[in-house]
């Protein structure tokens, strides 16, 4: 996700952050899960403000020590509400 420099500040990041949430929600996931670098002081505030806890690298970033990673539960399993 990426906001050009003379929008930030007015929110956009958090509402697309909310809208990616939404669709994941839509879409049944369980777990958000997302990855930034450890220089991007302000991608690292938005996903602890949002929610967001850090999590062990995955997938790519399990080498990338520069890269910091975060993950979310989205408040319900399908499974809980939709049992087998």
């Amino acid at each position: 996700m990426f906001v050009l420099p003379r929008y930030r500040g007015q929110g956009f990041s958090r509402q697309i952050l909310k809208a990616l949430e939404s669709a994941a929600r839509r879409l049944e996931y369980e777990v958000v899960r997302l990855e930034t670098g450890d220089r991007q002081t302000s991608a690292i505030t938005l996903y602890e403000t949002s929610g967001y806890t850090r999590c062990d690298p995955f997938g790519i970033y399990v080498e990338r020590t520069q890269s910091i990673c975060f993950e979310k539960s989205l408040g319900y399993s399908v499974d809980a509400i939709f049992p087998s």
